[in-house]
């Protein structure tokens, strides 16, 4: 009896089992010894690899019928592949299989598809529904990401043991069914079993958490966010963030708005890691201004949407009085010294008409922040279409204001 004759039955098996066939029990039976030497002895390895195919077989979407299966685990040689297989990750990656298809660009709308019969299978066949896998979530965890697995969460939701697992982040259940609008708003009646000002291993709360991953993208989203109860819009995580500022950084500029007006949020507070709204902002479009303007891709002018929404969400600071003035960095740099860095003189200009800077400063003064190269005619190029674009987002009512798409395209040589 070799490992290949044991693999040759293996292969056999699952065969006559994907068609459904009572021949998978005679595969069994004939191959009786095989299956004693190999899935019945001390040693886990081979069992734990067979239960891993088996497994994948399960979950193949074109498998329909789970009668055979169910029988080849409870035959009498059989003992130990069923209860491996009950300790296995099989619910956990059943409800992670799902297919989701946005229809928008906040995905909000979206069709979603996963396999519910198998969980419904799986379900009468006493799964331990503890296990948790390399990330430390349970099916619970995944299910709640999916609207159509509301029958799957009632049952497991009545074990309150089950329901508190936190995942290795120190998430817990209700993190994760914030992934997006719907799937929130189905989990909302079981928010009372939990703690909404629970903080995660980074110091997290269900706010702090949605904004940092870019889940809060529309009204509709923080309106069913406010509907969770959390009462500390200001906690501050392990990299000295807050959620308003997630929210600038992302260039989230109508959340911002909301979250700042909701929440009564001090548009000027300063974490003890001195980040602040316009730091995290101004140090974002740093980065984006000075990658963006390098490139040499023929296609620059119509690839700026995130230029725009820096620019708006900058705008947004600037009416909400934030304070441009005070320095980003112990060294002393300035928001107007980075902006001379980057030869950003729209948005010098527009922050010096009302009086958010003093004054226009030596782009040599020595700092962190690396000027760009304005002797490359490739650079020089991009950084006039960025300019462009920087002027519409912050004069969006001037009458001679192009449009984005078109300028976009005269950019490019495409019309003249």
């Amino acid at each position: 009896m070799t490992i290949s004759e044991f693999e040759t039955f293996e292969k056999e098996l699952l065969k006559q089992l994907r068609k459904d066939s009572k021949k998978s029990l005679k595969v069994i039976d004939k191959n009786s010894k095989l299956v004693e030497n190999y899935l019945n002895g001390d040693d886990l390895t081979t069992v734990n690899k067979f239960v891993n195919d088996f497994n994948s077989l399960v979950l193949d979407r074109n498998v329909k019928k789970y009668r055979y299966f169910e029988a080849v685990l409870k035959h009498r040689l059989f003992t130990k592949v069923l209860a491996q297989f009950r300790v296995s990750d099989v619910l956990i990656r059943a409800c992670k299989d799902v297919k989701r298809y946005y229809l928008n660009y906040d995905f909000q709308d979206f069709n979603e598809s996963c396999n519910t019969k198998v969980i419904e299978w799986l379900l009468t066949m006493d799964i331990n529904y503890a296990v948790q896998d390399e990330d430390g979530m349970t099916a619970l965890m995944y299910a709640v990401k999916a609207t159509k697995l509301g029958f799957l969460i009632k049952k497991l939701m009545d074990n309150e043991k089950l329901r508190n697992h936190l995942d290795h982040d120190g998430n817990n259940v209700l993190f994760h069914a914030a992934e997006n609008f719907f799937t929130l708003e189905k989990f909302l009646p079981y928010k009372d079993m939990y703690d909404v000002n629970h903080v995660n291993n980074n110091n997290e709360n269900i706010l702090l958490y949605c904004c940092r991953h870019g889940r809060l993208t529309s009204e509709e989203y923080f309106n069913m966010l406010k509907k969770v109860g959390c009462t500390e819009p200001n906690v501050v995580n392990a990299d000295g963030k807050t959620a308003a500022m997630y929210l600038a950084e992302l260039g989230r500029y109508k959340e911002l708005k909301l979250f700042v007006d909701y929440y009564k949020i001090d548009p000027n507070y300063v974490t003890n890691y001195g980040h602040s709204l316009v730091s995290v902002l101004i140090k974002k479009y740093y980065r984006y201004y000075s990658i963006k303007t390098a490139e040499k891709n023929e296609g620059f002018g119509l690839t700026l949407k995130y230029f725009k929404r820096y620019i708006i969400t900058l705008r947004y600071l600037v009416d909400m009085r934030c304070d441009f003035k005070t320095p980003l960095e112990d060294d002393g740099t300035t928001v107007v010294m980075i902006l001379t860095k980057l030869h950003d003189e729209e948005t010098s200009k527009y922050l010096l008409d009302r009086g958010c800077i003093d004054y226009i400063i030596d782009s040599k003064m020595k700092n962190n922040y690396p000027e760009i190269d304005m002797t490359n005619p490739m650079v020089q190029k991009n950084c006039k279409s960025v300019q462009m674009w920087v002027h519409e987002a912050l004069y969006p009512n001037e009458a001679s204001t192009i449009n984005m798409r078109k300028t976009g395209l005269m950019m490019m040589g495409v019309m003249s």
